[in-house]
């Protein structure tokens, strides 16, 4: 996965495939994460982000509209991002990231976590990394 690229999964409002991912509250977070991680190309040192939109209350007429690939998504109230560091051999997760939707608007991004635990290659299902 180049860097900057997003893996599309079907939005719970419209069944459509996004870009980035749109996050009802009943949708399982850590299998979004366990899907993100099997994606992660070791090919070259570089920094990953895999974003996750979040819909909180499942109002489309709440929260921030973002701009993805395949269109804007509306009712998004938070953006939540793990930023991974990869070389040839190994991926560490470098820090999380998020944005917050206040008024219509996302925050700047800020790190909520400093991260610097490995992303456990082979750990995940089927042999895939784990974040």
């Amino acid at each position: 996965m180049n860097v900057g690229t997003y893996i599309g999964l079907p939005q719970k409002r419209t069944g459509r495939c996004m870009s980035s991912f749109a996050i009802a509250g009943r949708c399982g977070i850590a299998s979004v994460l366990c899907l993100l991680a099997a994606s992660v190309s070791l090919s070259h040192a570089a920094e990953h982000r895999f974003s996750l939109l979040l819909d909180t209350d499942n109002v489309a007429a709440t929260g921030c509209t973002v701009s993805t690939a395949d269109g804007p998504v509306s009712g998004i109230e938070r953006i939540a991002t793990a930023v991974v560091a990869t070389t040839p051999t190994t991926a560490t997760v470098a820090r999380l990231e998020q944005q917050i939707c206040a008024g219509g608007t996302l925050s700047a991004v800020t790190t909520y976590d400093a991260g610097g635990w490995s992303a456990g290659l082979g750990n995940g299902t089927g042999g895939a990394a784990a974040i």
